[in-house]
């Protein structure tokens, strides 16, 4: 019910309602499903990037082993500038799923645009390209990584 309700008032674009309505005071702060949920939809206002890595952060807290949570805070410190915090997010996602081809993905891209770690960067690029062939925004990092090597 309350997922629904933080869909819709995205939909709407009522991005503080959402804040509100995931604050501590309503009781939803020891679910992380729901924290994620609203995280998601507030990434998509770059207003409301610090309240989503909040969020992030919050459920990450109550759903360490969350890989979707993890990826997602690594994906808005990125946005946000901060390479080092988006960096350390991926390689937590990596520590709990050594495989998962997004997270070896946006951790070479990261590595790559900040000129450091080429040979991991390529490596990192490398195996989720072999992971999942056909996916373009991987063979676009790979591409990416050679090209910055």
């Amino acid at each position: 019910m309350i997922q629904g309700r933080i869909l819709l008032l995205g939909a709407r674009r009522r991005y503080d309602e959402i804040v509100q309505t995931v604050g501590p005071a309503t009781g939803v702060d020891g679910q992380a499903d729901v924290l994620l949920v609203a995280a998601n939809v507030l990434a998509t206002s770059p207003a409301h990037r610090d309240q989503a890595i909040g969020l992030c952060d919050r459920a990450a807290t109550l759903a360490p082993e969350n890989a979707a949570v993890l990826l997602l805070l690594g994906d808005l410190e990125y946005q946000r500038g901060d390479a080092a915090a988006a960096q350390r997010a991926y390689r937590a996602v990596l520590e709990r799923q050594p495989a998962l081809p997004v997270a070896l993905n946006n951790l070479a891209w990261v590595l790559a645009a900040e000129g450091k770690d080429s040979e991991a960067a390529l490596t990192l690029a490398r195996q989720a390209v072999a992971h999942v062939p056909t996916d373009p925004n991987f063979r676009d990092t790979l591409a990416f990584v050679l090209r910055q090597a």
